[in-house]
């Protein structure tokens, strides 16, 4: 057991913590345990998570904890519940981790587990300071965050001083004139920072192959390998 008085700087929310497959991106079908933490700056209309603040959390909807809690709390708890060893990594999602860096800090050095950073994107500068920390970044590419071009431009320069091995970025579409606009905006800013991948998501799955197939087409001629892979998790009806 960790001795919580030494990590108590930021206790946290939790909204939940399960354990499931990844169901987005570079690393679908991987086995993780997921800590979801509550509380987000931005309000994208096709959010579906639940990551609001509460009195208390649950492990795979069962087992209930007080929030909040601190990097020990949580470690503990994990520890707990989950066999590491069976994991490919404990993926810190939300919700925004990046509202906690001193959380992301403090659990990153009591775990012996390999770390994956689950992230919207909201914040290039902090991406870059709680990198190091963690084994793999996701990031979002929010194409509803205005003005886009400016922010992606910000977040590109950013993600382009991340080992590529350990990064990727994903961006979530809907099929109309707006995701037209983003997807060219993308792949030249994409090209300016020589960034060679990016995937692809339809938003609630929503699948227009013609659409699909234009965007990875215009990623082409930039010299970008765009991927299109929908929400797995979604299909199987699993979290």
């Amino acid at each position: 057991m960790i001795n919580n008085n030494n990590f108590n700087l930021q206790p946290i929310s939790i909204a939940e913590v399960f354990d499931s497959i990844q169901g987005e991106g570079k690393y679908v079908g991987v086995k993780q345990i997921f800590v979801r933490v509550a509380g987000c700056p931005l309000e994208c209309d096709y959010c579906d998570t639940d990551y609001t603040v509460k009195d208390s959390f649950n492990v795979n909807g069962m087992a209930f904890y007080k929030n909040p809690a601190n990097a020990g709390h949580i470690f503990d708890i994990l520890s707990a519940h989950f066999f590491f060893a069976e994991y490919h990594s404990i993926s810190i999602t939300g919700g925004e981790p990046l509202l906690y860096p001193v959380f992301l800090r403090e659990f990153s050095e009591i775990s012996p587990a390999k770390l994956f950073l689950e992230t919207s994107g909201y914040d290039p500068a902090g991406i870059l300071d709680i990198a190091p920390y963690f084994d793999f970044l996701s990031i979002d590419l929010k194409t509803d965050i205005e003005p886009f071009g400016r922010h992606a431009d910000e977040l590109l320069a950013a993600a382009a001083l991340l080992p590529p091995e350990k990064m990727y970025l994903k961006m979530a579409l809907r099929p109309d004139t707006k995701a037209d606009e983003s997807v060219k905006t993308a792949a030249g800013l994409f090209e300016k920072h020589n960034i060679k991948e990016v995937w692809l998501q339809p938003v609630d799955n929503i699948f227009n192959p013609e659409k699909t197939a234009g965007w990875q087409s215009i990623f082409r001629q930039y010299g970008v390998d765009a991927r299109f892979v929908p929400q797995i998790h979604k299909f199987l009806k699993i979290r």
